[in-house]
């Protein structure tokens, strides 16, 4: 007979292996409810589907089928990041980062989707970053591109957008043959990889371009330097696919009211106006949002954020359907942790219509954004460690208090 030590023993390793097993299983992507709520919380990079497979704003794809897609450096089986997929109130987890040194980690929030369907996304990783694919389920993930630290093609951090014309561009923040990021395009098999622009060649044009770029219009590529400049606070920025002329629409920080080092990504509306918010400078020093047209012209703060009703701006604007603009602020509102603002572009109002009860994490490796679908807006934002489970939020657009 076994002694009571060995039956303990016995006992606790059966525990643990099973308990092993339920952690294994989660990590694989069983399906679970709860996580989109109308509570207003939590987590990085969200995706939502419209329902035909478009790209609905910079870094939020919609799934053909019907499903929200995200990645989250909050979570994955091997603590590296992970592509996720949000079904009704279906929880699955696509793919965890960090189990083979070739796929790269700590997954930027900026996710892409190409005309075959193909999620398109970029890593952060210490060493170096890399453009990936995987498909709506999951499956095929590849490792298109490596950027080695400090090369001509950039490093540091990569942001990446779908060109309509069928391929990636994007930004990555440092390397270049001037030192101090590019923009590139690249085809979507991760071949033809070219340099459209490289930051530090041309005086004044920018440094530590970190959002991506969005297509305009007009077919160019419109981004923002968060460094460099006349005054070495950022600018705009405006090239043509190709790679010719690249012009500078806006030097930020050259008046005294103006915002300062942008890192969010740019959004254009219909007419050809392009918006973006920074974290600093303006009025009070708490960020701005700002519009300018794609020909450098009637550029304007339409709103400086202060301390007590909302600043630090961050993550990707929406102009929703009732034409207003929405967007995340991760301090003030009635708790001081921030909250979800409308800015309403008829009368220049703006309001915190939603404030987060809870403390945001840590913005590392990635960011929040905001996207509506059908008269809502869901979002995505940190919360707690980088190590906690991150969670999604959504809210209708009319009649939400805080």
């Amino acid at each position: 007979m076994k002694s009571f030590c060995a039956l303990l023993k016995q006992l606790l390793f059966t525990v643990l292996t099973l308990l092993l097993i339920g952690i294994s299983l989660l990590a694989l992507g069983l399906n679970f409810t709860g996580w989109l709520t109308d509570s207003c919380d939590q987590d990085l990079g969200l995706s939502i589907s419209n329902g035909n497979g478009s790209e609905i704003q910079p870094g939020i794809v919609a799934g053909s089928n019907g499903a929200i897609y995200a990645s989250s450096v909050q979570m994955g089986a091997f603590s590296e990041g992970s592509i996720f997929r949000i079904r009704g109130k279906g929880f699955r987890i696509l793919y965890n980062f960090g189990q083979y040194p070739s796929d790269g980690i700590c997954p930027a929030p900026k996710l892409a989707l190409g005309h075959d369907g193909t999620l398109y996304g970029t890593t952060d990783g210490f060493k170096q970053s890399t453009i990936f694919k995987l498909d709506q389920n999951g499956n095929g993930f590849q490792t298109l591109f490596e950027f080695a630290p400090d090369s001509h093609n950039g490093s540091g951090a990569v942001r990446i957008s779908a060109d309509p014309r069928d391929g990636l561009v994007g930004t990555a923040s440092t390397g270049g043959v001037g030192g101090r990021g590019t923009v590139f395009a690249v085809n979507t098999d991760g071949t033809h990889f070219r340099v459209l622009h490289s930051f530090g060649l041309k005086a004044l044009d920018g440094a530590a371009p970190s959002a991506g770029v969005i297509v305009g219009t007009d077919g160019a590529l419109y981004g923002t330097a968060a460094a460099g400049g006349i005054a070495r606070r950022g600018t705009i920025f405006r090239v043509k696919a190709d790679g010719k002329d690249f012009s500078v629409l806006h030097q930020f920080g050259v008046s005294e009211d103006d915002g300062t080092h942008p890192y969010s990504p740019l959004i254009v509306d219909t007419a050809g106006a392009v918006y973006g918010v920074t974290p600093s400078g303006g009025e009070h020093g708490s960020g701005v949002v700002f519009k300018i047209n794609q020909d450098g012209a009637s550029y304007e703060v339409l709103h400086s954020f202060d301390p007590e009703h909302g600043s630090l701006p961050y993550g990707s604007l929406v102009l929703a359907t009732d034409g207003n603009l929405y967007g995340l602020v991760a301090n003030g509102g009635s708790y001081n942790h921030g909250g979800v603002f409308r800015l309403r572009l008829t009368d220049g109002r703006f309001e915190i219509i939603h404030n987060f009860s809870t403390e945001r994490a840590s913005f590392v490796c990635g960011a929040a954004f905001l996207v509506e679908q059908k008269g809502r807006l869901y979002g995505a934002v940190p919360v707690g460690t980088r190590t906690s489970k991150p969670d999604l939020f959504g809210l209708p657009l009319q009649n939400r208090g805080g």
